[in-house]
């Protein structure tokens, strides 16, 4: 089976769908008699990736990326954390938009054309080999108007 266009379920992403809940621990000094509202506090609508065990970049696989640009590199232990921070909050935040997109077209699975709706129109990137050819990504970058070429064709005609 193609792995690129299995899709994803959304099991509880749905709009209707209960929300994730995360015990807070009542202060000590608070008690039920001086209106406390309760003890747990509405986090997010769909799941977290911070709780999974699945961790999407490792410190070693971040070392041997910084040791394929410059052998002679070595990162402090809190840029690395930083990194690693920084790509668990992309990857989740692209998630979370693309389910956002999923759900609003009606559907019950995450698929390929979600992830790439979103990287294509958030964050103005591309992954070579999906959603369609290079050329089609050619067209939509217009070279302007007539007018425009033709003082672009002035400007190339009075250099030479």
């Amino acid at each position: 089976m193609n792995r690129q266009n299995t899709p994803v379920p959304l099991s509880g992403l749905s709009p209707n769908a209960p929300t994730t809940q995360s015990s807070i621990a009542p202060n000590e000094s608070s008690s039920p008699s001086s209106g406390s509202q309760g003890a747990s506090t509405q986090v997010s609508q769909f799941p977290s990736l911070q709780h999974s065990v699945f961790q999407l970049m490792t410190r070693s696989k971040l070392q041997e990326m910084v040791k394929e640009v410059d052998p002679h590199e070595q990162l402090d232990e809190e840029v690395e954390d930083l990194l690693l921070g920084m790509t668990d909050d992309f990857v989740e935040n692209v998630i979370d938009m693309a389910a956002d997109v999923a759900v609003h077209r009606g559907a019950t699975t995450l698929e390929t054309h979600d992830i790439l709706l979103v990287l294509s129109h958030k964050f103005n990137m591309w992954i070579p080999g999906f959603g369609g050819s290079e050329e089609t990504r050619l067209v939509k970058r217009s070279s302007g108007t007539e007018g425009h070429r033709q003082r672009l064709a002035v400007i190339r005609k009075s250099k030479n």
